[in-house]
């Protein structure tokens, strides 16, 4: 059997009537949420509850529990600056000797030190890591799309990679990629993880774009929300608190800004999902597949979140998509 599926028919099972959902408000508990958004958050406590959790995450979900025996303010504080702080992986030697291999220039975004890299010649594509992640790994993508003619770009976002800082977040990596989009002209974008709502909420914004390939990303921000609470064990008042503390840097509004099923300007999209994402569940791809059936869909077995970015298949359909929407 392959390891991928193209356009595969999603499963009809009750996870159908989740594309129901519109996410237009508040996270987990307040009464505006639809059935079928109460069903999804059910959904992913079921999914992540069963995935072995790495050890930052459960050392950060004690360390987290135990102040909330002494305060839940200073609890939900210590949540928040949590899930602002990405936990870099390491950059392999390759991966490393592939970014030195770029031309490099440096954005400034707030005071921060920005890498920019390029490769080829041709349409450009932007690459968008997820979060912890870095540029390099794409490199295996934009090899293959060097070789097929393209300029491919990519950064990496504050707190990540060889970029300054310790914190970011997806509105920030948001605004990074429109920053781009305004002195470029961005044929199209492929991201992975979170940096795939970022990259939505750019294209919704006004970065130009014509087409966005969307590898392993959460359905919307309060679905990360709910994944982070179970990930680190985290009890509800906690996350109450983070939540509210979202709301006063974001604006209580915010929440459906980053919801891939949000789209206020129609562009040719490709979407995979893998059956064994210990952080993205592939229900995510079945319903976007309801939602979204003029688009391209590929379902993988068993390569989990990260490796979809360097696996052929994944490659091979991701170039094939981009060609056919040039």
């Amino acid at each position: 059997m392959n390891s991928a599926t193209q356009n595969a028919t999603p499963s009809m099972n009750a996870s159908a009537t989740f594309t129901e959902s519109t996410s237009r408000n508040k996270y987990d508990q307040q009464p505006g949420h639809s059935r079928a958004e109460h069903q999804w958050f059910s959904h992913i406590e079921d999914y992540i509850t069963q995935q072995r959790q790495p050890a930052p995450f459960i050392w950060a979900g004690k360390t987290v529990r135990a102040v909330n025996m002494v305060s839940t303010r200073a609890a939900g504080k210590l949540a928040h600056k949590i899930w602002f702080t990405p936990q870099n992986r390491p950059i392999s030697e390759a991966d490393h000797s592939w970014l030195k291999s770029a031309s490099q220039e440096l954005l400034s975004y707030k005071c921060q030190a920005i890498p920019l890299y390029q490769w080829g010649a041709g349409p450009t594509v932007l690459t968008v890591h997820g979060w912890g992640g870095h540029s390099g790994q794409f490199r295996q993508m934009t090899q293959a799309l060097v070789k097929a003619g393209y300029r491919v770009l990519s950064f990496d976002a504050p707190g990540h990679g060889l970029a300054e800082g310790n914190t970011t977040n997806a509105e920030e990596i948001s605004e990074i990629i429109q920053m781009i989009a305004r002195h470029q002209t961005i044929a199209g974008i492929i991201s992975h993880s979170i940096g795939g709502l970022s990259s939505h909420h750019a294209i919704n914004n006004g970065a130009k774009a014509g087409f966005h390939a969307v590898l392993n990303t959460p359905m919307c921000l309060t679905h990360i929300v709910h994944t982070f609470k179970h990930q680190l064990s985290l009890p509800s008042e906690v996350i109450d608190q983070h939540n509210a503390l979202m709301e006063k840097k974001f604006g209580p509004d915010f929440w459906p800004n980053y919801d891939l099923r949000n789209q206020s300007k129609p562009i040719p999209q490709f979407f995979s999902y893998d059956d064994q994402d210990h952080q993205v569940s592939p229900e995510v791809g079945k319903t976007l597949q309801s939602h979204f059936p003029e688009a391209d869909f590929v379902f993988t077995q068993q390569l989990g979140h990260n490796k979809a970015v360097r696996t052929p298949e994944i490659i091979e359909a991701v170039k094939a998509f981009i060609q056919k929407n040039q």
